[in-house]
């Protein structure tokens, strides 16, 4: 009985991780289409779901704001039927840990990826250490996804930069919403901290 247990817990849990790392490959596929690349390096402690969850609910919370100049997010393209509402945010918010799950190199699909520690001490002297390589190299930073109910929705945070230059070639970055449909993960909108110049 105690090996069955294992086996189901062991099954369920592999289960659900290619759950999380189909929608994230299809998400890559997309953005990463005709992008050309030397190497991207993915940092391996997932991004905080707190922080993904506070944004999805800024968003959320200011759906019906008309006044474009108080706006503190953009959401891309509008939202008319929000797959996570305020009972689904509270729950998550309440159902937050922090584990030790990390990103592992062999549930991503794209090539070039290198999964890496955070916790380079010499962040300068590693981006001089890239600097005349002449390769195009880039940092990829994700949450782990969050599923609606319905498992037709998927919500999680991307940050893609430049390694050296710092800037964003990714058309969606921030929070991302994801649909499925046909057994596949489509974008289905985009949430981002308003940046006023």
């Amino acid at each position: 009985m105690k090996h069955l247990l294992i086996i189901l817990f062991l099954t369920f849990n592999c289960s659900a991780q290619k759950a999380e790392y189909d929608v994230i490959n299809d998400f890559l596929k997309t953005e990463l289409l005709g992008h050309s690349y030397d190497t991207i390096h993915v940092r391996v402690e997932p991004l905080p779901l707190l922080e993904m969850i506070k944004l999805y609910e800024k968003a959320y919370i200011e759906r019906n704001n008309e006044n474009l100049n108080s706006a503190t997010v953009w959401v891309t393209p509008k939202i008319k039927k929000w797959p996570f509402i305020d009972k689904d945010i509270n729950e998550i918010k309440d159902n937050t840990t922090s584990d030790k799950w990390k990103w592992m190199i062999e549930g991503f699909s794209a090539k070039n990826l290198v999964v890496k520690d955070s916790t380079i001490t010499d962040i300068r002297g590693f981006q001089l250490s890239h600097m005349n390589t002449g390769k195009k190299e880039y940092t990829l930073k994700l949450s782990k996804p969050v599923f609606s109910k319905n498992k037709k929705y998927a919500i999680f945070l991307v940050y893609f930069n430049e390694l050296l230059l710092r800037g964003n070639p990714f058309p969606h970055s921030g929070l991302v919403i994801m649909k499925k449909e046909k057994n596949r993960w489509t974008l289905f909108s985009n949430i981002n901290e308003v940046v006023y110049n």
